[in-house]
């Protein structure tokens, strides 16, 4: 089910693209770089069972390169690849450690872009799909005492590295004489599982998907006239 969204995605972002290029003539690219910040948690859950966690949220960063190629009207196609933390905090009773979990991913988002407005300054909202590979993960340490609750941290050695889902957000950017400002928002949502169940008696989950949103600002330089 959800590589079948995932792949009507796909196609509502490739037929809009070859629409807008149809019906619109003037063609405007920019590329540039954008950094900010990311807060976010993980969702679990078990078809078969009670899953007992409490998630927290995570804060991180997240830096990388942004091409943005849109008509003269109100509609473009967003590209990024960036270097991004997410991950989850598992919290305990009693002021007992927080467990965080850190992961460290390479990103590349793909956006379909409606645009409002005219001139130097416009306003934009977007959806699409991103896909990430791991880099990194860093945890705390694991604790003595759990309390009673179920304790699932990422494992290297049998938990996924690759990664896919959907984003959607907004923002605006203005035109001046020495480039582009852009501020943007965005919730990214991952439909595939952060854990491998491995087998559906095995207790792990077989629901972790990541949710994180972020805030932005980039610069960019118009490309052509």
């Amino acid at each position: 089910m959800n590589k079948k969204v995932l792949i009507i995605l796909v196609a509502m972002l490739c037929s809009l693209g070859v629409a807008a290029q149809d019906s619109l003539f003037h063609n405007h690219t920019y590329i540039g770089i954008k950094a900010g910040y990311n807060y976010g948690t993980a969702s679990f859950g078990h078809a078969l069972q009670r899953i007992n966690i409490e998630e927290g949220y995570n804060s991180g960063i997240h830096v990388g390169l942004i091409g943005i190629n849109y008509m003269e009207k109100n509609i473009g196609l967003q590209v990024e690849l960036n270097y991004t933390q997410k991950g989850w905090t598992q919290l305990f009773d009693n002021n007992a450690p927080k467990f965080v979990t850190d992961l460290n991913y390479i990103e590349m988002p793909m956006y379909m872009n409606v645009y409002i407005g005219r001139k130097k300054t416009r306003m934009y909202f977007n959806l699409g799909i991103y896909a990430e590979y791991l880099v990194g993960v860093k945890a705390s340490t694991i604790p003595t005492d759990k309390q009673g609750y179920d304790f699932y941290p990422y494992d290297t050695s049998r938990d996924r590295k690759f990664g896919y889902g959907m984003i959607a957000g907004g923002g605006f950017y203005r035109d001046f004489s020495f480039g582009t400002i852009l501020i943007q928002g965005a919730f990214s949502y991952g439909i595939s599982n952060v854990l491998d169940p491995v087998t559906e008696d095995s207790g792990i989950p077989d629901l972790s998907n990541l949710l994180t949103s972020s805030v932005s600002i980039g610069y960019l330089i118009k490309l052509g006239k």
